[in-house]
């Protein structure tokens, strides 16, 4: 699966392991990101978690997930719209995900799954049936181009600190392979004003998929990104959380 923003990943060596926290996600907690390149608004994606239940001894949460960008990719305009669901521990492992890709060439639907120590991938690429089976540590964090909820749940585990480097193993999906992404924290905390509030804010190189973020210092809650390359900005847009569903009878 690819999508048009591709961020790059890479192999990289890194600092030491990050020690991570489980993360308190909620029933009705939503996410909305907006995306920005070159001052233009070009779209957005937003995530709502479903539900948070014990699954197999672990605390599991599912989340649903849509992404729509509006490009222009060699002149040519692109409506790219991703949309599925993804369920991951609360260490951000992960369980499952479904994705349905329109816009970045031919149509694709594909669904992984992770069983203990392998990641399964079951595609449909223009109508081709594609299956693809490979080994994996089992710490990785889940990661997928342009789904920035991911990246925000995973710096609420870190809870990255000024001045400290470290690294996290991700799964990334689009490669089907672990990529060690190292966190190179400044030792300065910056001020960002959200929603007319002060909120001092750790700055975060993310390598090598060259992104700096601002996550709240403490909570690790990711407020902003940009990718200087592609003269991007992406930014969180508060909601409010939506209710939690009523129990099953």
């Amino acid at each position: 699966m690819r999508s048009v923003l591709v961020l790059a990943c890479v192999l990289a060596t890194s600092g030491a392991a990050a020690q991570r926290s489980p993360v308190d996600v909620k029933a009705g907690e939503r996410e909305r990101w907006a995306f920005t390149a070159a001052g233009k608004p070009i779209g957005s994606q937003t995530a709502t978690c479903r539900a948070v239940a014990k699954r197999d001894g672990r605390t599991v949460s599912d989340w649903t997930m849509k992404v729509a960008l509006s490009l222009e990719v060699g002149g040519q305009p692109i409506h790219l719209t991703m949309d599925g669901g993804f369920a991951v521990t609360d260490m951000v492992e992960p369980v499952s995900l479904s994705l349905s890709v329109t816009g970045a060439g031919p149509s694709q639907t594909a669904r992984f799954s992770f069983p203990p120590g392998k990641a399964k991938l079951e595609a449909v690429v223009g109508g081709r049936k594609q299956t693809k089976e490979v080994a994996r540590k089992g710490d990785e964090v889940l990661q997928v181009n342009n789904l920035i909820t991911l990246l925000s749940l995973t710096m609420r585990s870190v809870r990255p600190e000024p001045g400290k480097d470290t690294s996290v193993p991700v799964f990334a999906t689009n490669l089907m392979q672990r990529v060690e992404l190292t966190l190179r924290c400044d030792p300065k905390t910056e001020t960002l004003s959200i929603g007319g509030t002060p909120v001092e804010c750790v700055v975060v190189d993310v390598a090598p998929i060259q992104h700096r973020c601002w996550v709240r210092k403490g909570t690790g809650e990711l407020e902003r990104i940009e990718v200087a390359s592609q003269k991007l900005v992406i930014a969180r847009q508060p909601l409010e959380p939506e209710p939690a569903p009523a129990p099953a009878k």
